[in-house]
């Protein structure tokens, strides 16, 4: 008996690069053929859709063969808001002292240990 999918899940780019960077499993994949761009400059690339083809290809088939076939973390990714992670720009400030240097190494660490 095949399985039926009961809700069609969309795909899209800044989920999908959200969940590849937020797990170990898929970054390794992800990152074992492209390790020349970071996600900040991938994610502004897409905002400006001036990814190419063969990585949004990439990004489609990470999506199709692992994401969606795994229930775990397509629950993460149903739960993103991709208007959110689109519009999340992470600007440096003008001036980036040893204080928000702390600051930003703490809010990392909640990251990690929350995830």
């Amino acid at each position: 008996m095949k399985a039926v999918k009961t809700s069609q899940v969309e795909f899209d780019v800044f989920k999908t690069l959200h969940v590849i960077e937020n797990n170990k499993v898929l970054n390794e994949i992800f990152k074992d053929d492209n390790d020349a761009l970071s996600y900040s400059m991938l994610r502004t690339m897409a905002k400006h859709n001036t990814l190419k083809v063969d990585m949004l290809s990439t990004l489609e088939e990470i999506f199709d063969r692992l994401i969606a076939n795994n229930p775990s973390i397509l629950k993460k990714y149903e739960k993103l808001d991709a208007e959110e992670l689109k519009n999340d720009e992470s600007k440096l400030p003008k001036h980036y002292g040893k204080v928000q240097i702390l600051k930003d190494i703490d809010k990392n660490q909640t990251k990690i240990f929350c995830h």
